[in-house]
């Protein structure tokens, strides 16, 4: 019998993750070799990580704290920002423009989304 090597788990770098997105898309083909071949692959990529499905599939969990705007309240804040560029400082500009495409944020992306979004409507955003 064969002695199994144990494999210390590594953390996904994006690079990685993007690797596995764009494998499991595969999932879909109509080609049954294709899809066989795409969940080896997938497999192999996590076990070679000392990883399993399991560390990697997460269910979603409900924002806490103050950073509880729903997917479309912050696509709202998104796009009211983006009405109101001009009112952004570089920073905030560039951060509206970096989550624009996301579908998905942080706790911390939302607060400072919420926070810009309300000194906009101090400084009379429009709508």
């Amino acid at each position: 019998m064969f002695a199994m090597e144990h494999i210390q788990p590594q953390s996904l770098d994006c690079k990685t993750v993007e690797r596995l997105a764009r494998i499991c898309g595969l999932f879909g083909s109509d080609h049954p070799g294709e899809r066989a071949t795409a969940a080896f692959q997938a497999n192999k990529l996590l076990r070679d990580r000392g990883l399993s499905w399991h560390d990697v599939i997460i269910v979603p969990q409900q924002p806490t704290g103050t950073a509880s705007a729903s997917a479309s309240d912050f696509r709202d804040q998104i796009r009211f920002g983006l009405a109101n560029l001009d009112l952004l400082s570089r920073w905030e500009h560039g951060f509206i423009l970096g989550i624009f495409k996301r579908r998905l944020l942080s706790d911390r992306q939302l607060e400072v989304l919420e926070e810009i979004v309300a000194r906009l409507r101090d400084a009379g955003g429009r709508p």
